[in-house]
């Protein structure tokens, strides 16, 4: 027999212009007597700079592991807090970060959420992987043998800069992902596949579509360029060097 669904009570969900949940971790992991940054900290680390990318309304206290989602109705609602809240506690197979609490000031609402961290925090980081997987593969040679990693010269790394913004991307948009109208005028009725979808450098949705195909397609030759800016060279030298050294061209 099939459980039934869960169902959302309205009158279930926490209500309040101020809400913190004392049962959250972030007071397991900063005390029980931690207290969220005020409302003019948050303005005043927004105008800092320590924003999510160019989202001004989305701060770090990475310290604190949080992140806070602010700003006027209704870009921002105490609505948003109270389903991340439902989500954590009726399907917690969906991944949300976990919702801490949240204020009302000036006229604007203040989240207080979870920061969820990725593999990498910063493009340096991205890049020095590569290099990283090349020396360990290098270190396994009978050329580098005994060496420390450090002291294995890498090639390929002086190609990729470390100055590309971070977008998100889809990450495999070769030509079987994207469904096109049979009839005229042609146009493209949807993209498939995002598996492999994130936040990447800005050069990697044109490399890994120009990845997918033989250099001399049609696809790459012509078409890659209608639909996507073509990155610095060095960048795309640098992660085929890569990806040749590790037998994947």
């Amino acid at each position: 027999m099939q459980s039934s669904p869960p169902t959302i009570f309205v009158d279930s969900l926490p209500k309040g212009s101020s809400v913190t949940f004392k049962d959250s971790t972030f007071f397991t992991h900063n005390g029980p007597g931690a207290t969220f940054p005020s409302a003019d900290q948050v303005r005043v680390r927004s105008e800092a700079g320590d924003h999510v990318l160019d989202r001004k309304n989305t701060v770090i206290f990475e310290s604190l592991g949080l992140v806070v989602k602010f700003g006027k109705e209704p870009r921002v609602t105490v609505a948003e807090g109270q389903c991340l809240w439902w989500l954590r506690r009726h399907l917690p197979s969906v991944p949300v970060p976990e919702i801490y609490g949240w204020t009302k000031d000036g006229g604007e609402v203040f989240l207080y959420m979870q920061l969820v961290e990725g593999p990498f925090s910063s493009v340096k980081e991205f890049h020095d992987w590569f290099s990283f997987l090349f020396k360990r593969l290098a270190a396994s040679g009978s050329h580098w043998e005994g060496y420390e990693l450090e002291d294995i010269p890498d090639p390929y790394r002086q190609l990729l800069h470390d100055d590309p913004g971070v977008v998100f991307t889809h990450a495999d948009l070769h030509q079987s992902n994207i469904m096109v109208s049979e009839g005229w005028p042609c146009r493209v009725v949807a993209i498939i596949d995002w598996h492999q979808s994130g936040w990447y450098p800005d050069y990697w949705e044109f490399y890994k579509a120009e990845y997918t195909n033989h250099w001399e397609s049609e696809w790459v030759q012509e078409y890659i360029q209608m639909f996507l800016k073509e990155p610095r060279e060095t960048f795309l030298v640098g992660i085929n060097s890569y990806a040749a050294s590790w037998g994947f061209m």
